[in-house]
């Protein structure tokens, strides 16, 4: 462990904070912490081993409290609004609720009850210790492609059964840590490297694919911005 502690501090070493920022303000503690953080703290080596031991692959660590807190928030003014979540959690609920079965839930004997209340045709099968589920299209994958192929089928009468690995998420799900976040939705924590580990792929493993994530990085152009292009291009 000694030699793990060690490789995360070279890593990731402990800056000297300047004596001043940019716009001349004195540098405060929680500054000169953040400055001052290294690799080598804890969880930090707890962590990476935990990660490479099960991925068999570093993996950068955010420093968090017990509270769930990152100490780097208040160095760099930010603040988790966690006003947005929990106004969403009374709002939204689990809209896919009415269609979907979490199989993380599930025991043998009771998926057959849950595929059959979901209005299926189920049939088990003793000899190969198995359901058989009737239906007219099967889609592998929640994503942009899968879910919009589905919503077609299914729009037309097809009766439609969309396989989904991944877990199913809404918002009063998610913290506002990226290392928990990532977990929750991505393959392998988003974790994957190529053949030669030249390049990380990012994959989505969760309801909606990686389309759940990436949607949520598409921000609307601000009205100003609109108008000033209105206005420069006639």
């Amino acid at each position: 462990m000694d030699s793990l502690t060690s490789i995360c501090e070279a890593l990731f070493p402990p800056l000297d904070p300047p004596s001043k920022l940019d716009h001349h303000q004195p540098i405060n503690n929680t500054i000169k912490s953040f400055y001052r953080s290294s690799g080598s703290q804890k969880p930090i080596p707890s962590e990476v081993s935990g990660v490479m031991k099960d991925r068999g692959l570093p993996e950068a660590v955010l420093l968090v409290d017990d509270n769930s807190h990152n100490a780097a928030w208040e160095a760099i003014d930010y603040e988790p609004d966690t006003t947005t979540t929990h106004n969403k959690a009374n709002n939204q609920g689990r809209p896919l609720e009415i269609g979907i079965i979490e199989t993380l839930y599930e025991t043998p004997s009771t998926l057959f009850q849950s595929l059959t209340n979901k209005g299926l045709d189920v049939r088990e099968d003793p000899k190969d210790n198995l359901y058989k589920i009737k239906c007219d299209v099967v889609i592998v994958g929640s994503g942009c492609g899968g879910g919009v192929a589905a919503a077609i089928l299914a729009a037309v009468g097809q009766k439609v059964v969309v396989l989904e690995k991944g877990n199913y998420y809404t918002a009063p799900d998610y913290s506002s840590l990226e290392g928990p976040t990532m977990n929750e939705l991505m393959e392998k924590g988003g974790m994957i490297p190529t053949t030669d580990g030249a390049v990380m792929l990012l994959a989505g493993s969760t309801v909606g694919g990686g389309t759940a994530v990436n949607w949520s990085a598409a921000l609307n152009t601000p009205d100003p911005v609109l108008k000033s292009g209105l206005r420069n291009k006639g």
